[in-house]
């Protein structure tokens, strides 16, 4: 995927793979059910931004907090973990 694909709570579970050669976003659905959960793969190693949208939060953050994997070849799980609360972890 070279654009952001705006995931639906529906493809909970999915795993996007980002082929884009420069930087690209990636944007959590809102209002998400507990327990979705997205997988993120970076094949280009630009900046993959992992985004909630507010009122979202992720990884403990205020509102506007983005987790970043830079790194080529690293996935990021992204799980909701309650509501509106967002944990990435792996790849970051």
């Amino acid at each position: 995927i070279a654009t952001d694909p705006a995931p639906a709570i529906v493809e909970s579970g999915k795993i996007f793979y980002m082929t884009n050669g420069g930087a690209i976003a990636f944007t959590l659905p809102t209002s998400p059910t507990l327990g979705t959960q997205y997988v993120v793969v970076n094949s280009a190693g630009a900046d993959t931004n992992i985004t909630p949208v507010a009122p979202a939060t992720i990884n403990g953050g205020g509102a506007g907090v983005v987790v970043n994997n830079t790194t080529q070849w690293a996935a990021t799980t992204v799980v909701c973990v309650g509501v509106n609360t967002w944990v990435a972890f792996g790849g970051i």
